[in-house]
């Protein structure tokens, strides 16, 4: 299927809220939905990829002009890995645009840029049809712990 990537602008705001919110009901089960996500972190968000582009990207998955998808990138500079490292915070696609290779090609033609040393993800153990695409694509279960300590 033939989509184009563009950047987040401050006029599509409201549709960008509604996908992050599509996927966090997607995603979460039904006690943890209203926790997960919300506004303030959403605004945060957007406002960080406008300030500071080479922390926070936000681009738009468009089939003719029409929006379709998101995808929430941030980078970090791995010792480990030797380089920087682009972290797929958030992909998301609207329900009828699923399975039509949008993710698939996004991803391969991110893993072929010469600027980033790895890309990085987090799954839901649940989500058994993004576990299969990633593993098709290369990635794999790092045998470590995920931790989080939140401020």
């Amino acid at each position: 299927m033939e989509f184009t990537i563009e950047k987040l602008k401050q006029g599509e705001y409201s549709l960008y809220e509604n996908m992050v919110f599509g996927l966090y009901n997607d995603d979460a089960d039904e006690n943890q939905q209203d926790s997960l996500m919300n506004s303030g972190k959403i605004r945060k968000t957007v406002e960080r990829s406008f300030t500071n582009p080479e922390q926070v990207e936000i681009n738009l998955f468009k089939v003719k002009n029409s929006i379709v998808g998101y995808v929430l990138l941030t980078f970090f500079w791995s010792n480990e890995y030797g380089g920087l490292v682009a972290i797929i915070d958030e992909l998301y696609l609207i329900p009828e645009f699923r399975n039509k290779g949008i993710a698939t090609t996004f991803i391969t033609e991110l893993a072929h840029n010469k600027n980033y040393s790895a890309l990085n993800l987090e799954v839901f153990k649940e989500n058994n049809a993004a576990l299969n695409l990633y593993r098709r694509m290369g990635f794999e279960i790092v045998d470590r712990h995920f931790m989080i300590k939140r401020l």
